[in-house]
């Protein structure tokens, strides 16, 4: 039975080793594809970083030489600058010397060296003043170059004025000589007109006065003539009142208002001598009217006689005028 179970057991270790022996193989087989999956990948990405960074690569390569080169000449120049370094030192301890030697000897001249200092301080002070002159001098040239220019430019503006003036006195003269010409002939010109117009300024003056008299007779004719109209209505009036007045005075008889019968008798008889006396007022007054009238027909007539001598002296004178146009245009040709 032990060894049964033993058997038993030996059989199950040795299915299970089996088993495991599979599943490490199947895994060993996962792992082998695994590692042959990332060794493409990863020669994958190393050609894409081969390929991306070849240039700079490149770059990198060609910078690490020339900073080695660099390096090198840093090196050169740092061993030459010790050596120029040391040149220096030297040098300078020379300098140094020198100036200890040369400050002793201007020592010896220290004097002499004032003396020449403020010599040349002076002759500095006199070559600046030299200059301030030179300037000054230099500005009055300048001032009296620009005084010169403006004298030549008023001597051109006054003959440019004098020119101007000789030329507006000839034509002033020019003018003047015109103006007397025309002066005469004017004169000359108005001497023929005189006649003419004397004759035409008389006639005019006879037909104003010849249109005065007639305002003055037509304005005096109507005035007559309304007091005339005035004295025919008072007539009218008169006439019209002296029928009534008359029966009034037989009504005041036949009832016996003898009284009444007298005033209006006297009335009547006043109203009578009005009558008369508008009637003789109104004859004196038609006989002033028909005088004034033969008066205002005459002064009319004469006025149509002035009117036409007007117009013809006019006629005249307009022809008379035309005459000495054309002289005058004769003339001034």
């Amino acid at each position: 039975a032990a060894e049964e179970r033993s058997d038993r057991k030996l059989t199950s270790e040795q299915a299970r080793l089996e088993s495991e022996r599979k599943r490490l193989d199947l895994a060993q087989s996962h792992t082998e594809k695994d590692c042959e999956n990332l060794k493409t990948e990863w020669q994958q990405v190393t050609e894409a970083i081969d390929q991306q960074t070849t240039e700079h690569v490149g770059d990198r390569d060609k910078s690490a030489v020339q900073r080695t080169e660099l390096d090198l000449e840093i090196q050169e120049l740092q061993r030459l600058l010790e050596k120029k370094l040391e040149q220096r030192r030297a040098l300078t301890e020379v300098v140094d010397s020198c100036e200890i030697r040369i400050a002793s000897i201007r020592s010896k001249f220290e004097k002499q060296l004032t003396r020449l200092e403020g010599k040349q301080k002076r002759l500095d002070e006199a070559l600046l003043e030299v200059d301030a002159d030179s300037q000054q001098v230099d500005v009055m040239a300048a001032e009296l170059d620009r005084e010169r220019e403006a004298l030549a430019e008023q001597a051109l503006q006054r003959q440019r004025q004098l020119r101007e003036i000789r030329a507006e006195l000839r034509t002033l003269r020019r003018q003047r000589r015109f103006i007397i010409r025309n002066v005469d002939m004017r004169s000359v010109w108005q001497k023929l007109l005189e006649p003419h117009q004397d004759a035409l300024n008389q006639a005019r003056v006879s037909w104003e006065a010849s249109t005065r008299q007639c305002t003055e007779l037509s304005s005096r004719s109507s005035g007559q003539e309304e007091g005339a109209a005035r004295l025919r209505s008072q007539i009218d009036s008169a006439a019209q009142a002296l029928p009534g007045l008359e029966a009034e005075k037989k009504q005041a008889v036949a009832s016996r208002s003898f009284k009444e019968a007298g005033r209006l008798t006297e009335e009547i008889r006043r109203r009578e001598e009005d009558r008369k006396n508008f009637e003789a007022e109104l004859e004196a007054l038609q006989v002033g009217l028909a005088s004034a009238r033969e008066a205002l027909a005459a002064c009319r007539q004469s006025e149509e006689t002035a009117q036409a001598e007007l117009l013809a002296g006019e006629e005249r004178c307009a022809v008379e005028e035309l005459r000495v146009l054309r002289h005058q245009v004769r003339d001034l040709e």
